[in-house]
């Protein structure tokens, strides 16, 4: 199940999700990292005079391979967007010119 406004972007260069977390305070929401599993999760409570109201969301995303986890990000935009961003692991393959050097 995809979230209403969420986006995800998984490029060459990086791998982010956004998610609509407009109706939480940055305070009730959680983000855990456990191996390449993103764990998002918001609750908020408010209780009034005529009652009592709880609202949670849990989401869990499974990073790529070739993400970098210890480089991960979040930030929350005033419109209530949250961004989690994972750059890609660069590229450490390269080959290795041989040069012929000739005995004396």
């Amino acid at each position: 199940m995809r979230f209403v406004n969420e986006k995800i972007v998984n490029n060459d260069s990086k791998f982010s999700v956004q998610v609509d977390v407009s109706h939480f305070k940055p305070e009730d929401l959680k983000i855990q990292l456990d191996g390449r599993e993103l764990k998002i999760e918001g609750t908020q409570e408010s209780k009034s005079e005529h009652g009592y109201s709880k609202r949670s969301f849990s989401k869990m995303i499974l990073l790529p391979e070739d993400a970098d986890l210890t480089a991960v990000q979040s930030a929350i935009s005033n419109d209530g967007n949250m961004q989690i961003e994972a750059p890609k692991k660069t590229n450490t393959f390269c080959s290795i010119p041989i040069i012929f050097v000739a005995k004396h």
